[in-house]
């Protein structure tokens, strides 16, 4: 539980380094203030109008959640300095990140530790 406070508070405080820069506007769940609930709206609104004009919508979704338990650890340290954040804040991170162990439990069995290499939690 700890972790995950510790995580909240770097993530609180990153996000005012990064966030205005890095994430576009578009981006409306990744962003503080911001609801995807406006941007579906939008979208049925869009759909709504074309179907009037009798004129063809093309759209497409990408789920870039899975993404992120690719998403190489060294790369992530030279993007987050890359971006502006500061050295304090990427020497925490990447503290907290490093040499990781995680266990996967199913049924009531729990396995042996193991080293997590590459995924990086979601804190929001």
């Amino acid at each position: 539980m700890a972790g995950k406070t510790f995580a909240r508070i770097l993530f609180n405080r990153l996000s005012t380094y990064i966030t205005p820069e890095v994430v576009p506007e578009t981006q409306c769940g990744f962003r503080g203030n911001r609801s995807t609930a406006v941007m579906i709206f939008f979208l049925r609104q869009l759909q709504e109008k074309c179907i009037e004009q009798d004129r063809r919508l093309y759209m497409v979704f990408v789920d870039f959640s899975k993404s992120l338990d690719t998403v190489g650890r060294t790369g992530l340290w030279q993007l987050l300095r890359k971006h502006g954040c500061p050295e304090k804040f990427t020497t925490m991170i990447e503290a907290q990140r490093t040499g990781m162990m995680a266990n996967i439990c199913v049924g009531g069995d729990v396995s042996e530790s193991f080293i997590v290499t590459n995924a990086i939690s979601n804190v929001r």
